[in-house]
């Protein structure tokens, strides 16, 4: 009886050290095929590379610029009030100082939504209008512009 325990044990430590080896061969492999760094994975992704906002209290105007033209849906929402711009996956790679509130802007988010899409949302502190939204091709580089006029609104008319 213990030297059928002997074996067992043996048998299970020796299963114990293939099922570890094999483990962590799986584990190299799957590793190796992975991207090295969030540049190489946004590789072939839409790239919004720099975010401008200027205004005041009364008026704000934003511009987006991109590595190539976007798909771009946009709507607004209330309570609290949004722009709501929805794309297709993007990279963004702007500075986060530029996403810092001004004029009529309470805040400005952007990232991933779900497979395929990215979303920027542009929250405000009161209700607004969307004057103007032009997706521009850009006339010194490449790629293109999104530029968003604003203008505050009395909430009656919202």
């Amino acid at each position: 009886m213990s030297s059928l325990r002997g074996r067992l044990s043996s048998l299970s430590k020796g299963f114990g050290r293939l099922l570890a080896c094999v483990l962590t061969v799986l584990a190299c492999l799957s590793l190796s095929g992975a991207p090295a760094s969030a540049e190489e994975k946004a590789g072939d992704l839409l790239r919004a590379t720099q975010f401008t906002m200027a205004g005041d209290a009364t008026r704000v105007r934003l511009l987006v610029h991109f590595d190539r033209e976007p798909l771009v849906r946009w709507f607004l929402l209330r309570a609290p009030h949004r722009l709501v711009i929805d794309l297709p996956e993007a990279a963004f790679v702007i500075e986060p100082d530029s996403l810092k509130p001004r004029g009529l802007v309470r805040e400005v988010r952007c990232g991933h939504l779900d497979a395929g899409r990215s979303r920027m949302i542009v929250g405000g502190k009161g209700p607004f209008k969307v004057e103007a939204f032009d997706v521009l091709k850009n006339e010194t580089s490449e790629g293109a512009q999104a530029r968003r006029g604003h203008c505050g609104r009395e909430r009656a008319g919202f």
